[in-house]
């Protein structure tokens, strides 16, 4: 998102994407943006900051990005470096980024954000952002809580949720935009599958 503070980084990621994009002919409006973790944090950004119609964000770092980060500063000092460009940045100026990308977006009512959170997830069950996402009338963000046994840490929802993320990506590609409803998964034997029928 940003290097030592500066954010030019990330306009500049902007044009790469669209640069790559355009050398398959691919517009802006058939991109999918998909990612997890801290990922899933710049599939947030992007998407609201730049206007990327589908976004896959899956258990994002949200609210507990900079507590994450100040966590083990000796294992990520350079990463927290990097980003902010000093380590004497507060926990709220690190989510205000975040926030103010999707509070101040003109896009707010034009992304289709698909959120895989689970209430499982040590790291940030996402639901400060959840509640973010619904005081917007217009934004599309279809919720879908992966609490499965199996799926029972940060790092294992997203090797679960696998067929979900390939289906959606999938139903997307051929041109239609799902909207689900908040959605629970519970099961414990198998990933889930999303299926799609046409009427």
């Amino acid at each position: 998102m940003c290097h030592n503070n500066d954010f030019s980084l990330s306009e500049a990621i902007d044009k790469f994407i669209l640069m790559f994009a355009g050398m398959l002919n691919v517009s802006r409006d058939n991109i999918i943006l998909a990612g997890g973790s801290k990922g899933g944090t710049a599939v947030l950004y992007y998407a609201f900051k730049f206007g990327y119609k589908h976004a896959i964000s899956i258990v994002p770092q949200f609210s507990k990005l900079a507590d994450f980060l100040l966590s083990n500063l000796k294992v990520w000092h350079m990463t927290y470096q990097n980003m902010f460009g000093s380590e004497n940045i507060t926990k709220q100026q690190i989510y205000s980024i975040i926030e103010s990308a999707i509070t101040e977006s003109p896009y707010i009512n034009y992304v289709n954000l698909y959120l895989l959170r689970s209430d499982n997830d040590k790291v940030d069950t996402c639901i400060e952002l959840v509640n973010l996402l619904k005081s917007f009338k217009d934004a599309h963000c279809n919720e879908l809580v992966i609490n499965s046994p199996l799926a029972y840490q940060h790092d294992k929802v997203s090797a679960y949720s696998l067929s979900l993320i390939k289906g959606l990506i999938s139903v997307i590609s051929y041109g239609f935009t799902p909207y689900i409803s908040k959605t629970t998964m519970t099961q414990t034997d198998l990933p889930p599958v999303l299926i799609m029928q046409s009427t």
